[in-house]
């Protein structure tokens, strides 16, 4: 039987999702000032309490002087032991030029061995002209592909939906 399909995007998708997991994100060195703030980031999220739900929570100084959850009102975490994943969700401002928006946000870690989130689709969310980056890494390194790995690293995904949040819980 002879292949018909001389279509190259067949050939050409497999070529660069090989591609992009040379260059995926990887966890910071144990030792590391980053690898420090990403336990300390864990303890933080992890020690929140469920009267914080509603409020904005403290401000956490990052490794190289990034303060993050400025502005940030926690909304609730998910903790799925079962599968080794922790999602913490956030309401948050977006600044983009005049406009602000407000969006949800979710810090995320899956433990090794742990099942893998998909990213959802932001490229349908806008605020004004903006372009939003579906995940990156505390570090500001952005996410190439469409999951979060199991490999520990504290992801931020931007722009959760609500049908993906319905989506994360319904699978726990």
């Amino acid at each position: 039987m002879k292949l018909t399909n001389s279509n190259p995007i067949h050939y050409i998708i497999p070529i660069l999702l090989l591609i992009a997991n040379l260059f995926a994100v990887d966890c910071p060195e144990e030792g590391s000032c980053d690898f420090i703030s990403e336990i300390r980031i864990k303890k933080y999220l992890l020690s929140l309490p469920d009267s914080s739900k509603g409020k904005s929570i403290n401000i956490f100084n990052y490794c190289h002087n990034i303060d993050i959850f400025k502005d940030h009102i926690f909304i609730e975490k998910i903790i799925d032991n079962k599968s080794k994943r922790n999602i913490f969700v956030f309401k948050r401002p977006n600044y983009c030029g005049k406009l602000t928006c407000e969006f949800i946000t979710a810090y995320v870690w899956i433990e090794p061995n742990g099942k893998p989130i998909s990213i959802p689709d932001s490229v349908t969310i806008s605020c004004g002209n903006c372009i939003p980056e579906s995940a990156y890494s505390l570090m500001g390194n952005s996410y190439v592909g469409d999951r979060i790995r199991a490999d520990g690293c504290v992801a931020v995904i931007t722009y959760v939906s609500n049908k993906w949040l319905e989506e994360i819980k319904a699978f726990k």
